[in-house]
Parts: C-alpha cells; sequence; structure tokens
C-alpha cells in the first residue's frame, strides 16, 4: 500500500448522490418557473419549497465533490512526481475569478492523466470525459448567468429567463452525470495504481 493512499471511491459516491440530488431539485425548480411564469402566490412558495432543498443539495456538492476533488488529486501526488498542482489549489482554483475558467479543469486533466498512467491503463489517458464535463460545466454557467442577467427569479423578469433557467438545469444534469463518470473511472484507475503497485 502506497503510504498516505487514501481510497477515493467512497468521496465520489457520496458526491454522486448529492450531485443526483442536486441535478434533480435544480431542474424541478426551472420547470415550475416555466410551468407558472406568472410567478402566482401558489407557484412562488411551490418554487421556495424546492429551492431551498436545492440550495442545500448545490452546498452539498460544493463540499463532497472538492472533497473529492482534493482526495483524487492528493492520491495522484503519491501515484506520480510529475503532478504540479497541489491538492488545495485543485479545489482552490474554482474560487479564483477568471482562473477558474481553466485551472480547475487543468488540475482535474493532470491527475487524471497520471492516475491512468500510473494504473497502466494509457488508452483512457486522452479520455473525451473532461473535455465534456468541463465544456458542459462552462456551458451551464453561462446560461444560468443568462438568466440572472434577464432579471433572474424576479417578478419583472423578461419571459426568457425561466428558460434560461431551465436550459442551465439541464446543461447541469450533463455535467453532473459527466463527473460521476469522471469520479468512478478516476477512483478505480488510482485504485488499481495501488493495487499493480502492492505487488512491485
Amino acid at each position: 500500500m502506497i503510504e498516505g493512499y487514501k481510497d477515493p471511491a467512497p468521496a465520489a459516491r457520496a458526491a454522486s448522490w448529492a450531485l443526483y440530488a442536486y441535478m434533480a431539485l435544480s431542474v424541478v425548480s426551472a420547470l415550475l418557473r416555466v410551468a407558472a411564469p406568472d410567478q402566482s402566490e401558489d407557484a412562488a412558495s411551490i418554487g421556495d419549497l424546492v429551492a431551498i432543498p436545492a440550495l442545500l443539495a448545490l452546498i452539498a456538492c460544493f463540499i463532497l465533490v472538492g472533497r473529492w476533488i482534493y482526495r483524487a488529486n492528493a492520491n495522484a501526488h503519491r501515484l506520480s512526481a510529475d503532478m504540479t498542482i497541489s491538492p488545495g489549489w485543485a479545489v482552490g482554483w474554482f474560487f479564483v475569478p477568471f482562473a477558474n475558467l481553466v485551472m480547475p479543469y487543468q488540475a482535474m486533466k493532470e491527475a487524471w492523466r497520471e492516475s491512468q498512467e500510473a494504473a497502466g491503463q494509457f488508452d483512457e489517458v486522452e479520455s473525451p470525459l473532461l473535455p465534456w464535463w468541463w465544456g458542459l460545466w462552462i456551458g451551464s454557467n453561462v446560461v444560468a448567468n443568462l438568466s440572472l442577467m434577464m432579471g433572474g427569479r424576479a417578478p419583472d423578469a423578461l419571459e426568457a429567463a425561466p428558460w434560461a433557467d431551465l436550459v442551465a438545469g439541464f446543461l447541469n444534469i450533463g455535467a453532473g452525470l459527466v463527473l460521476i463518470q469522471v469520479m468512478k473511472r478516476l477512483s478505480r484507475a488510482q485504485d488499481l495504481a495501488v493495487r499493480a503497485n502492492a505487488f512491485l
């Protein structure tokens, strides 16, 4: 066993459940807004009931996905001396304006590459999963910001705002589903690398 290595699979499972919950709640919230654009009192109260659990699920996603990213990056450092982005910055770059458009992807790509190579899975090094995840993530954020510029959830918001929210919700689902696959495959690669190392 590699010293300091921690199995990332339990963190990946917890993050996956948080992502499933957030994806479902965010789309339900967006569908309610599209179905009741007039924001009547009843529609608003139903929307609020969904918005609170959606916010809690989003916070859980930040914490649990961040924990998995930290752990996967820390493991990748133990598997390879070629890692350049620290576990702390693998998570921290998400919160740095402008850098958050590129650096979290670079950190994940680096951890993915080194983990797949350590596992001997060289055909997985250039997987299309990471670009898909990042493209969908950026797309969902762009559309969500467009919705805010249209007035967001305000009573005087443009008619297109709820539809933009719905599109952002579906892009979030795509990003979430791809991220779940990334977490599963990267966790499995690290497990394989550690098992292979035990026989050396």
